[in-house]
């Protein structure tokens, strides 16, 4: 066989090789979510109009990847898992605040960005500690005598304190009224706990009402009680 025989036949045989169609190029279609806080991390999903390259061994159960897909924001290359149909998934770690171009890379010499920026914003001040407030809660109160000094006992429970602050420390009204008339008035200190109060009522009657209040308008109220006449 003639050496010119030989290199006749070899090129009409590389002719005839199958030939790989040259890669379609692609578009991401969406990245959701594309914001995050920069103290966050996010998990992100980007659609494409297309599928990563497959390499088909036909001895093998699966095909796989010609490529490892990646998500590029920035400066920042993230690994992108395949979820098929076009969708692919990966976690951006926590970011500097700024806008970050999107982009694709298929690992098979495609690549694509896309046209909306990712948005990181600060991480959000902490919410401030609102002051302290106090509620309060009428012991009962049995009937009296006109004229004698009784206790009026007031459980006040404090709420918003913060455990390094000192404790809380106010000033509440206790008032006494009888018949719409305010016949008993005494401005007390408020802290946690019970706090008794001395009451001194010079009138008598059958419908005597306590009530308590503070500078930012929490009150409450005892029950009725009677005041009887001092006896002669």
């Amino acid at each position: 066989m003639s050496k010119r025989f030989i290199l006749v036949l070899a090129t009409v045989l590389s002719a005839c090789e199958p030939t790989s169609p040259p890669l379609q190029a692609f578009h991401i279609l969406d990245v959701a979510p594309l914001t995050q806080k920069t103290n966050e991390s996010k998990r992100v999903r980007v659609q494409l109009d297309t599928d990563p390259a497959f390499l088909v061994d036909y001895g093998e159960p699966a095909a796989r990847m010609v490529g490892q897909p990646r998500m590029v924001i920035g400066p920042h290359s993230l690994p992108l898992t395949y979820l098929g149909h076009g969708l692919l998934e990966g976690t951006v770690e926590p970011l500097a605040e700024g806008n970050y171009i999107v982009g694709v890379n298929l690992g098979d010499g495609r690549e694509a960005t896309f046209a909306t920026p990712y948005v990181v914003t600060p991480e959000p001040p902490p919410e401030p500690s609102p002051d302290p407030w106090a509620t309060y809660d009428f012991s009962r109160i049995e009937p009296q005598v006109q004229g004698q000094a009784f206790t009026v006992t007031i459980t006040v429970t404090v709420h918003g304190q913060v455990e390094s602050a000192p404790p809380y420390q106010g000033t509440a009204t206790l008032t006494v009224y009888t018949g719409g008339e305010e016949i008993f008035r005494a401005l007390v200190p408020v802290k946690a706990g019970k706090i008794p109060i001395e009451v001194i009522i010079d009138r008598s009657g059958d419908d005597f009402v306590a009530k308590i209040e503070d500078a930012k308008e929490e009150q409450a109220f005892s029950n009725a009680f009677p005041v009887a006449p001092t006896k002669s």
